[in-house]
């Protein structure tokens, strides 16, 4: 069974995507292991988060967490061994850039380089309105897979992985 992980930065993000697994799917959520967790712990303390965020799956990460936050627990989940992480960005934080394009598209380009050299499939999930548009575009220009909500991006996960 493919494994999926997700990354957040709002609670409701991660109570939601738990309601959709809900029972019939919750089996296809990433288990961590001991180990997976001490590893996770040790990222979030580079990140100076670990007294805000728990090590978890699904992992919310506060709006505290900045993009090397949020690419550092995802290249952890992939090579905990989870084929699919869904990431979601909801950018009314100071700690996310979104106004700077060419930095958005640094980190757009590090995810998809990510996805592509691990062979697993990182899902973006803006949930905004139409003035993060140019911030929703540059991820969707890098072909990286966007979702306009939580609830559609594990909604699309069980059925391609059924």
């Amino acid at each position: 069974m493919k494994k999926i992980s997700i990354v957040t930065n709002a609670g409701y993000e991660t109570v939601g995507s738990m309601d959709i697994l809900g029972d019939t799917h919750s089996a296809r959520l990433y288990d961590l292991t001991a180990n997976d967790q001490k590893v996770l712990k040790e990222v979030l303390i580079n990140n100076q988060l670990d007294s805000l965020v728990a090590p978890a799956n699904p992992l919310d990460l506060t709006p505290m967490a900045g993009e090397k936050a949020y690419f550092d627990c995802v290249e952890a989940m992939i090579k905990f061994g989870a084929d699919t992480v869904l990431l979601g960005l909801v950018p009314l934080t100071n700690q996310l850039e979104t106004q700077e394009l060419h930095q958005v598209k640094e980190f757009a380009q590090q995810l998809k380089k990510l996805a592509n050299k691990s062979d697993s499939c990182i899902g973006i999930v803006l949930d905004v309105g139409l003035c993060y548009q140019e911030y929703k575009d540059v991820f969707q220009k890098e072909n990286l897979p966007v979702f306009d909500s939580m609830d559609m991006a594990v909604l699309g996960v069980n059925i391609l992985y059924k």
